[in-house]
């Protein structure tokens, strides 16, 4: 798979936002999706690519919607400006280090 090729740490992150569109759940172990409200989504991309409110629309409206993306995703972080992060993600990691399964150095012992 295509970690062993990369893993010299215990964990190996993977981004894509289409990572369940483009058929790739069964190469990762663990699926987070990192969650936003879509007007923040839609704020954040006009800033991000300069682009209008109808192109990031219609880029938004060809994916997979969010209720599906939460159905298939193991841990959900809200990335919304107003619920904190780092308790988010130091519950991610604790979850991690309870099923350490997921790490890489269990799966290749």
């Amino acid at each position: 798979d295509w970690s062993s090729d990369v893993c010299s740490s215990d964990l190996v992150g993977m981004e894509s936002a289409i990572l369940l569109e483009a058929g790739f759940k069964q190469e990762v172990d663990f699926v987070v999706m990192v969650y936003a409200p879509l007007e923040v989504r839609v704020e954040r991309a006009i800033r991000r690519d300069y682009s209008s409110r109808e192109l990031i629309m219609k880029r938004i409206e060809a994916q997979m919607s969010d209720e599906v993306k939460r159905s298939h995703a193991d841990f959900v972080i809200v990335n919304d400006d107003e619920t904190p992060l780092i308790p988010q993600v130091l519950k991610f990691i604790s979850l991690l280090s309870k099923n350490n399964h997921y790490l890489c150095s269990a799966k290749n012992n």
